[in-house]
């Protein structure tokens, strides 16, 4: 599945937060789940019904991560989940 980070995550983004940083606001802005957690080690989803799947970090998603979080210019971009 496809996840698109818009400029509207990047700007309502907070850094430093693995819950709701542009990625994750993304995902849950998608899948409408509960929570999401994005840190260097994965993704994981928390959905509504208990469950709570894990994935590897997609590529570009780590130097997306330190750029935001190191407040430089990102620009919205595009990622793969396995779901």
């Amino acid at each position: 599945m496809t996840f698109n980070v818009t400029q509207e995550h990047i700007d309502r983004g907070t850094r430093g937060n693995c819950s709701l940083c542009p990625i994750a606001l993304s995902i849950i802005q998608t899948l409408r789940c509960k929570d999401v957690a994005v840190d260097p080690d994965g993704i994981d989803i928390y959905f509504h019904n208990g469950e709570a799947p894990s994935f590897a970090l997609p590529n570009g998603c780590a130097a997306f991560m330190d750029r935001f979080d190191g407040c430089e210019t990102v620009k919205p971009f595009s990622f793969e989940l396995p779901l």
